[in-house]
């Protein structure tokens, strides 16, 4: 399955590995002053999943943020992300989000 992460300094790469992937979610807490506050990673069914300093995780849909998690260290951002890349939807779901007017 295809899909792209962007960092925080709107650099986007196609399929990167796990490692990758953990490097980038992990640069959210070490850059202070990068050009964006999040990082992103889409997937083909459209799931976009950011993580953003603070350790918030946000599932977006078409630019909408219908989903959120709050106090969300980089292990279960990585268990999101992985989720979301493998195409388990289901997992992905049953995870402890909250709608994000809660």
């Amino acid at each position: 399955m295809q899909y792209f992460t962007t960092d925080l300094d709107g650099v986007t790469m196609v399929d990167p590995p796990a490692g990758v992937r953990r490097q980038i979610l992990a640069s959210v807490d070490k850059e202070e002053e990068a050009d964006y506050p999040e990082v992103f990673l889409t997937v083909p069914s459209m799931v976009v999943l950011a993580y953003r300093r603070g350790g918030y995780l946000l599932w977006e849909n078409e630019g909408e943020v219908v989903r959120s998690m709050a106090g969300v260290g980089l292990d279960r951002a990585e268990e999101a992300w992985s989720l979301a890349v493998e195409g388990n939807l289901d997992a992905l779901e049953a995870l402890p989000w909250r709608d994000p007017d809660n």
